[in-house]
């Protein structure tokens, strides 16, 4: 089938790009013509534009913006060429949500997915069209791959209007369990499953091949710090986790989404911010630790059967508390408010538990979860 998938894929953000890429490549390579609609979100993709100018009454952003202009020119041009080289992206750009319904006359179905194109904070607290696929024809089918909300209820005032967009849906998948109970409990008429991120849909020895990554044999081992919400808001777990490596030894590889302030914490560690995909998974795959507040670095240090941790960061702990949940592996969040003791330091727990994970039994749990979700799609066939 002719397949139109709408999802985040114009953000300079990694998880982003890699589950857009990997949705679409798993469905062409189950023998389907899918590509991403060239839609472009501008109230998602405005946060990682070089210059905020959207934000300008506040200083603190035009401060960041100055601090970050080599990083996020960086990030942009390899973001760009990622792309170009790896995104099936249809031609024709589209920015309004009116033009929307030529796309019926180029696809057969279309899929919303995956990420968190449900979020309303994200959405602006308004259903938008092109998410909700309100523009395709009843002949078309739609789909709604294992979406997220993250943790924002629906606006009371939208739940009239949110029952109406998705009644039409031929499936609608969750990425989290919990939204699905959430959904479920305001419309029970309603019937909902769960499907895993896209990044779980290929083994590790896809990205590997495709992306050309190396294992290296290095002389020094390293940590690798994906930091978002910028220095200022993490300070306290980029501070553990560089103790923790100045201890046993390791070097630091990170990346930041923003620098919102010049501090020597992370002197003497790499900088590799605004890197490639491509490379941001080499860097994962052939780190020694992975310590991130961000639900995809997780998903990938799981794919790659790297030893990790996550921190809490608001917003998104819903999302990998879901994810490690599933796996077992509740014991590697780490929420630094409930510490009993500021000496405490719960990465050596970490790094012990990750010791004893028996990642034979993780990765068929993985199997599993793939196994019903990749049936999920059997949908196409029957409708050809």
């Amino acid at each position: 089938m002719r397949i139109g998938i709408l999802t985040f894929h114009r953000s300079d953000n990694y998880g982003s790009v890699l589950q857009a890429f990997a949705l679409c490549e798993y469905l062409r390579g189950i023998g389907q013509e899918a590509e991403i609609v060239n839609y472009e979100y501008w109230y998602d993709c405005r946060q990682y534009m070089v210059l905020r100018l959207y934000s300008y009454y506040y200083f603190p952003v035009i401060k960041t913006d100055i601090l970050s202009l080599k990083m996020h020119l960086r990030r942009r041009k390899n973001f760009k060429s990622f792309r170009n080289n790896y995104l099936h992206i249809s031609s024709k750009k589209i920015i309004h949500t009116r033009t929307l319904k030529s796309l019926n006359k180029k696809y057969d179905a279309f899929i919303a997915g995956s990420d968190q194109i449900w979020n309303f904070t994200i959405l602006n607290n308004k259903i938008n069209k092109a998410f909700f696929l309100q523009f395709a024809e009843k002949s078309k089918l739609k789909i709604a791959y294992a979406v997220s909300m993250g943790d924002n209820p629906i606006p009371v005032k939208l739940l009239k209007s949110f029952k109406s967009a998705i009644k039409d849906f031929n499936l609608i998948s969750f990425r989290e369990n919990s939204t699905k109970q959430y959904i479920e409990s305001i419309f029970p008429e309603m019937n909902f499953c769960t499907a895993c991120d896209p990044v779980f849909l290929h083994k590790k020895e896809f990205y590997i091949k495709t992306f050309k990554i190396i294992k290296c044999k290095q002389d020094t081992k390293y940590i690798f710090l994906y930091i978002l919400g910028g220095l200022k808001r993490n300070l306290d777990w980029i501070k553990l986790s560089i103790n923790f490596a100045i201890q046993n030894k390791y070097a630091v590889y990170y990346i930041l989404d923003k620098k919102d302030m010049v501090s020597s914490l992370l002197k003497g560690c790499y900088d590799v911010s605004g890197t490639s995909p491509t490379n941001f998974l080499s860097l994962l795959m052939n780190a020694n630790f992975v310590m991130s507040n961000s639900f995809h670095a997780t998903a990938f240090s799981i794919i790659f059967n790297i030893p990790f941790v996550v921190f809490g960061r608001n917003g998104s702990n819903f999302r990998m508390k879901n994810l490690l949940s599933y796996l077992n592996m509740e014991q590697l969040f780490i929420d630094l408010t409930k510490l009993t003791s500021p000496k405490e330091n719960p990465l050596y727990y970490a790094m012990l538990y990750n010791k004893n994970i028996d990642y034979n039994k993780v990765n068929n749990f993985i199997e599993k979860m793939c196994y019903k979700s990749q049936n999920l799609f059997s949908l196409l066939d029957s409708k050809k």
